[in-house]
């Protein structure tokens, strides 16, 4: 059975792929990415503990052309610790859980805060670090100078091409793969 699931998982077309992978929400509701279908998404892989993506929180609440998606990889963390991070960090934007690491697994993410920008075909825009304010871990710019993220949500309002359309991320390793 696990064999045909893997298969069948393989011959759907990558939009078909992404946006069926299950998540759920801080209720416990099943959800999937085709609840933001026609969008332009941001998903990005958070931990709660992870300095950078506690930082970052303002930065995506405030990032405007896109919807953001925080996912939340592994079984680290139960509703009661994510509460408490959406609730301290005043996270704004949805915060789904990827219990089986499906939707990690799918991007090869690997660490937090990792983002991918997808079109309305989930198609991967971008995909990298959210902008050059951390230059490793513990060590961050005292001004950013390179807003990949918003960069490539506005050439793509724009019909532009994205003109850096991957970058390293720096942040915490996602340790529950």
């Amino acid at each position: 059975m696990a064999r045909l699931i893997v298969f069948l998982l393989l011959s759907l077309p990558a939009f078909a792929q992404v946006n069926e992978i299950p998540l759920r929400d801080l209720n416990g509701t099943r959800t999937t990415l085709s609840a933001f279908s026609g969008k332009l998404v941001a998903v990005v892989f958070l931990s709660p503990e992870c300095p950078l993506c506690q930082n970052y929180t303002r930065t995506l609440n405030a990032l405007e052309g896109a919807e953001v998606v925080g996912i939340v990889p592994g079984r680290a963390y139960d509703r009661e610790e994510l509460l408490r991070f959406r609730d301290k960090y005043r996270v704004r934007f949805p915060l789904l859980t990827d219990a089986p690491n499906a939707l990690a697994a799918h991007f090869k993410a690997t660490t937090t805060p990792e983002v991918w920008l997808l079109d309305e075909n989930r198609t991967v825009l971008y995909h990298g670090a959210i902008d050059n304010w951390a230059i490793a871990l513990g060590k961050t710019r005292n001004t950013v100078t390179a807003h990949y993220l918003s960069d490539a949500i506005r050439a793509y309002r724009e019909g532009r091409p994205v003109s850096v359309p991957e970058t390293r991320p720096v942040g915490c390793f996602i340790n529950d793969l």
